[in-house]
């Protein structure tokens, strides 16, 4: 059975970056910025439009779909090694609370409608890496908006992620 992987992780920050420039986003003050935090409803149902769109352009249904989230302190190895690695501007803790309520979100109701989520024991393991090794193994398409799993551009599925949708 053809697979839809999802790089959770990616998607929903990149849907949750897309809700920054709604309606219903609140501002904090955040290293003497003013930083727009995401509404979670709002960051949800940008994801749940591209999810519709990426099963309706896949001709898929939810029941094959795999999550696949980063681990807790995913990013580390690599910064050991490069610094540099995945190094953004910090985002303020209300930012980071909105989108891991959008996450669970994400998950609970695509399991709920038949998606599987896996789960790794390894603590530090990033999702491209979890996709990567899955792809290797089952039919399948990749949907992320990190562009590292453009090394499987024969699975890739990009589509977009804007409030526009």
């Amino acid at each position: 059975m053809l697979r839809l992987l999802i790089d959770a992780s990616a998607v929903v920050k990149a849907a949750c970056f897309a809700a920054c420039n709604g309606g219903n986003k609140t501002v904090v003050t955040f290293n003497d910025k003013q930083v727009a935090i995401p509404d979670p409803e709002e960051s949800f149902e940008i994801f749940l439009s591209s999810y519709r769109a990426a099963l309706r352009d896949l001709k898929m249904t939810p029941a094959q779909s795999v999550i696949v989230l980063d681990t807790p302190g995913s990013k580390q190895p690599r910064r050991s090694i490069y610094d540099g690695y995945c190094r953004r501007p910090q985002q303020a803790k209300e930012w980071f609370d909105s989108y891991n309520k959008t996450l669970e979100k994400v998950c609970d109701v695509l399991m709920k409608h038949g998606a599987i989520q896996v789960s790794v024991k390894q603590p530090i393991c990033e999702a491209d890496d979890i996709i990567a090794a899955l792809a290797s193994k089952v039919e399948c398409v990749i949907w992320s908006s990190d562009s590292d799993m453009l090394a499987h551009a024969d699975v890739y599925y990009k589509g977009s992620i804007n409030a526009g949708m």
